[in-house]
Order: C-alpha cells, then sequence, then structure tokens
C-alpha cells in the first residue's frame, strides 16, 4: 500500500476530526506533554464525548467555507490497483476519492495587510447559537480551556513575528499514530512547501512558511529547513514545569539564482583584493 495526498473536503471534517483526537490521545507519545494536557483538559471534561465530536466536525467544516484555507489529506492506496486490480483509470479515482483519510494538514494562504487566524465569517448557525446560550461560567470555562490559550497564544505570537508580510501558516498537521513514521508527514509538509514557492495570483511568491510545532516534532520541521526563531509558551499548572513551552519557527524562501551568484563572486573576489593592497 502507498499514499496519496488530495484535496480534502467539507465532506471529510468527521473523518479529519477522529484523527486530530487519536493523534493527540496517542498513548505511545509520552514525549508530547502539550498534547497529552490539551487532551486532559480539566476545564473541558464536563462536555461528553458526543459533544466534542459535534464540536470538532463543525471547526473543521468552518475551514471548508473561508477560501483563505486550505485543507489536504492522504490516503492509503494500493501500489499498483491497475496490475493487481484490473481497474481502469476512472475505477481507480474512484476508489481513490472514496479512500478515507489517514492524515491532514490545514494550511492558510497569504494575506495582504494583515494575518488570518481563524475562519470568517462563520457561517454555521449553529456555532453562533451555542455561543449565545452558554451561561456565564460556561464562557469562562471555554476562555480559560488550554486550547483557548494555546491558540490565542499562537495568533499572538505569529502577529508579533510576521507582522503585515504575507506567508504561508501551516495551522495544524496531524498524522494517525497507525500511519505514523511512514512519510506521510512529510508528504503534507512538502505540499505547503510547494505552494509557497509558486506564484499566487493575488500575491506573488515565492513565500515564507510559518509554524509553531510542539516539542516533539521540532526535529523533523528543523531538518525539512525551518529556522526555530524563539519559543512561545504559556502558564500551566499541570504542566512539568508549570508552563508549556513550544518553539516557533520559519522557512525563507531560498534566494534567487542571481544573487546567490553575485554573493559567492563577492566572496571570491575579496581575497584578490586585499592581495592586490
Amino acid at each position: 500500500m502507498g499514499y496519496r495526498v488530495q484535496p480534502a473536503t467539507a465532506s471529510d471534517s468527521a473523518s479529519l476530526a477522529r484523527i486530530e483526537k487519536r493523534a493527540f490521545n496517542d498513548p505511545n507519545n509520552a514525549a508530547d506533554e502539550l498534547g497529552r494536557l490539551l487532551a486532559t483538559d480539566p476545564l473541558t471534561a464536563s462536555i461528553d464525548d458526543e459533544e466534542k465530536a459535534r464540536l470538532a466536525v463543525q471547526r473543521f467544516r468552518a475551514f471548508f467555507d473561508d477560501a483563505d484555507f486550505v485543507v489536504v489529506k492522504v490516503v492509503q492506496v494500493p501500489d499498483h490497483p491497475a496490475q493487481s486490480e484490473g481497474e481502469g483509470e476512472g475505477e481507480r479515482a474512484e476508489a481513490e476519492a472514496e479512500a478515507e483519510a489517514v492524515a491532514f494538514s490545514v494550511w492558510i494562504r497569504p494575506v495582504l495587510g494583515g494575518i488570518k487566524t481563524r475562519p470568517c465569517p462563520r457561517s454555521d448557525e449553529q456555532a453562533k447559537k451555542d455561543e449565545d446560550e452558554d451561561d456565564e461560567e460556561t464562557k469562562r470555562r471555554k476562555k480559560d480551556a488550554l486550547w483557548a490559550r494555546f491558540s490565542a497564544a499562537i495568533d499572538r505570537k505569529r502577529e508579533e513575528v510576521m507582522g503585515t508580510r504575507p506567508h504561508w501558516f501551516l495551522k495544524l498537521l496531524c498524522v494517525d499514530p497507525a500511519h505514523q513514521r511512514r512519510g506521510v508527514g512529510t508528504m503534507l509538509l512538502d505540499w505547503g512547501l510547494q505552494r509557497a514557492m509558486d506564484n499566487a495570483d493575488e500575491v506573488p511568491g515565492p513565500f515564507s512558511v510559518y509554524l509553531e510545532s510542539s516539542p516533539a516534532g521540532e526535529g523533523a520541521y528543523v531538518k525539512a529547513g525551518f529556522k526555530v526563531m524563539g519559543h512561545d509558551r504559556i502558564d500551566e499548572p499541570r504542566a512539568q514545569r508549570g508552563y508549556l513551552q513550544w518553539p516557533y519557527m520559519i522557512r525563507s524562501p531560498p534566494a534567487p539564482v542571481c544573487q546567490r551568484g553575485l554573493h559567492r563572486g563577492a566572496n571570491r573576489a575579496q581575497p584578490q583584493q586585499q592581495q592586490q593592497a
């Protein structure tokens, strides 16, 4: 079996929500303190599993309502379906379209003149109804929940670091634990890095790519060319050190070939000038 990157659609929302839940509740990933504490936040413990699932699906559907958000998925496909199954191209494409996702990533496109952090406007009427019906205690718990504080910290740091510079933002990348360490996450990352190198119709590229990673994922992003710019943090009494900390990272586009050549030429010329002097 192999893997293939495909565009996700709103019909994938429930599948993506399940992947996210499994990724954040992976008992084998003991090094991911952030993910473990997010999954066990006592301020959201009163919400039953069915309601949590509904809210997660609602959140994913909102991504598809906003053209500045791009969601892609990875599906598992037979290595050579045409030879092994005798299918034609049409049947193979249909089978891949129906295959369930095993990983996904959520990206925000470059936006001129500002930073977009979440889908806007919110078109889900149920979300507005839920917000209106919450009592004051529920609103406070939602605001103080670890996920809300974590998301707010990411938004603040990204605005501080990137300002109004257009860039691609990797908002979320999750791989089902059963498919981890098979290069699936790299496929999703490469998809976004390639888009960052392309020219967009509205905003000419190439672009930098910004992300904030879990501490456990830092090494993989450094290997992919990202540079750690610093570390963000929030206080959390349940954390081992009393706070949670994670890196924020940028991958800048390579300099144009002509600039790189001029730079190398200048370096070579300098010793000659010194010798002549």
